[in-house]
């Protein structure tokens, strides 16, 4: 056994009526639990069920892999060795539990939680399961979690181009450049005048940061030389000379050189313009490189189209319902993320509420609670003009959906953990016919 997990079993009983009423769940502290211990007063097959979750803080959960989270359990154990049976039982002195139809509670739970989240849920629905049937009440418990495609999100994402840099530094000492044209001229004097251009080195794309190697290596070099050209066309020409800085890895110069010049002498004419340089000194240059990612200002905008998720509330209708029992629907939700981008975990999950769920909650005389971390979140109403969907509009929003019962409903501002909705619950089961 490994401290620090948190162990549920499940007992179902394959022989009686009375599975239900067994449920255990703890949280081993020194790893010195071995064993599981239920105490029964009916004779039968029990087939115990055991799956172990390695402790998380729970709100850590949305900045980490929860695959890394360890889990275990016992569905691939034959299936005798996982149940025990009772044939014979010490004489007990006669007690009658009598639990009336009209304390039957068929209570509906719908929750885009997941993974520890869901875990932490259940855990306190079997807990409140529990202590009603202590109260002579009767927590029939239905969890929804499945999610049906509502739509599509239309989002335009950017391809950068990230850049390795070179920084190059260096003084134009001496000398003049001379720009002239139909329209203006100047002269530009140079004594001692710092330049300190960015040079992309080499550069890689994506959406975001790229994690790809640099694919000139780490290894780094460079140094100055000269460099004279010249040419002649229909429409002008140049003849210049000046400072190159070349930058490379030394182990592969060739494919990996890079340069950067500067006219010192020389002219170049244009369709109306030249520009004249005359005697300009390159001098104390420095060069450095960035061993990382720079994101530039060049992009292409690309398309993207994401699939829309809500929950698949239609599974509420199909619930086995006890005859002329009480119900009540608690919608648990984490989602505050409009952009359906990323799978945080969080997305708004109400986009499938409909008019038919909502009259079947009506009609039905369901109590109807909201509990969520974000009270902005219940008053969005998601559709195509905010959200960049082709879903025409959301029918109800949370808030709606809160108050929508014919007898009384509520939004609390929580999570799983909170204590408010779970005395919520219990306070509904304690009330008596014609209480307010």
């Amino acid at each position: 056994m490994i401290p620090g997990i948190i162990i549920m079993a499940q007992v179902v009983d394959s022989g009686t009526a009375y599975g239900n009423l067994f449920a255990f769940a703890d949280t081993v502290e020194t790893g010195n639990l071995t064993d599981v211990t239920v105490e029964t007063t009916h004779v039968g097959r029990y087939k115990f069920e055991l799956k172990v979750y390695e402790e998380h803080d729970n709100r850590l959960l949305e900045f980490i892999d929860t695959s890394y989270i360890l889990t275990d359990d016992t569905t691939d154990k034959p299936g005798e060795e996982c149940i025990a049976e009772v044939d014979n039982i010490a004489p007990v002195t006669a007690v009658k539990v009598d639990v009336s139809k009209n304390e039957v509670y068929d209570i509906v739970v719908v929750t885009d939680y997941k993974d520890m989240d869901l875990i932490t849920l259940q855990t306190e629905l079997n807990l409140l399961k529990a202590e009603a049937f202590a109260n002579n009440k009767d927590f029939k418990v239905h969890v929804v979690t499945d999610k049906i495609k509502t739509g599509q999100q239309h989002k335009i994402r950017n391809y950068y181009t990230y850049a390795r840099n070179i920084n190059l530094r260096y003084y134009l000492d001496g000398g003049n450049y001379q720009f002239s044209s139909s329209s203006n001229s100047r002269l530009e004097e140079y004594n001692h005048d710092l330049r300190s251009p960015t040079i992309q080195y080499e550069t890689a794309q994506g959406y975001t940061y790229p994690t790809v190697p640099f694919v000139k290596g780490d290894k780094f070099s460079w140094h100055r030389t000269s460099f004279s050209s010249s040419y002649n066309g229909s429409y002008g020409g140049y003849d210049k000379s000046g400072v190159e800085f070349q930058f490379y890895n030394p182990d592969n110069k060739i494919a990996t050189l890079s340069t950067y010049r500067v006219t010192t002498s020389g002219s170049e004419q244009g369709m109306g313009w030249c520009q004249v340089w005359q005697s300009i000194g390159v001098v104390d240059e420095s060069v450095s490189i960035n061993n990382y990612w720079t994101q530039t200002t060049s992009y292409t905008p690309h398309d993207y189209y994401y699939d829309i998720h809500g929950m698949d509330f239609s599974k509420v209708e199909n619930v086995s319902y006890t005859n002329d029992s009480k119900k009540v629907f608690l919608y648990f939700t984490k989602g505050s993320a409009y952009s359906y981008e990323n799978e945080s975990g969080n997305n708004y999950s109400a986009t499938s509420l409909d008019k038919d769920v909502m009259d079947y909650l009506i009609y039905n005389d369901f109590e109807t609670y909201v509990i969520t971390p974000n009270e902005s979140t219940l008053d969005v109403k998601f559709d195509n003009d905010d959200y960049g969907s082709d879903i025409d509009s959301q029918y109800a929003t949370l808030r709606e959906l809160a108050h929508c019962s014919p007898t009384r409903g509520k939004y609390i501002i929580g999570d799983g953990n909170s204590e408010q909705w779970k005395d919520q619950l219990m306070h509904i089961t304690n009330k008596k016919c014609g209480d307010a």
